[in-house]
């Protein structure tokens, strides 16, 4: 794709969560997953257009309660945050769940992360300039 051609991006990539995907392996290496993430980061930030936006939806479970935060910190590596959506569907504390995924109507929360006017380059759900290249 060409650098700086695209207005926004909306993903919700794999979590590496061990979803039986047909064609994706979706438990990879740790470091072999974020390594893969940090270059899907890197294109996104290349392709965006100077206005562009980046909704990017992650999660974690209860086996796993800090993936979401680890693709998060190799995002930052190329995009700035600016706000976040918190659903809080369910939550597992010491091998106990309370809540459900499902239905997907359950209660959302918006956290503002920062006042900063957007500007170039939107992550998470909305980040606009660039931090590196």
């Amino acid at each position: 794709m060409t650098t700086g051609s695209i207005d926004a991006v909306v993903t919700s990539p794999p979590y590496n969560i061990g979803v039986a995907y047909r064609s994706y392996d979706d438990r990879k290496p740790r470091d072999i997953y974020l390594a893969w993430m940090e270059e899907i980061a890197k294109q996104i930030a290349r392709v965006l257009a100077e206005d562009g936006a980046l909704f990017l939806n992650l999660s974690s479970t209860g086996t796993d309660p800090w993936i979401a935060a680890d693709v998060a910190d190799r995002f930052r590596q190329r995009l700035t945050l600016q706000n976040r959506i918190i659903w809080v569907k369910s939550i597992s504390i010491n091998g106990e769940t309370r809540g459900h995924f499902k239905p997907i109507n359950s209660a959302r929360f918006l956290s503002r992360t920062n006042d900063v006017a957007p500007e170039r380059h939107a992550c998470a759900p909305a980040t606009r300039h660039r931090r590196g290249t």
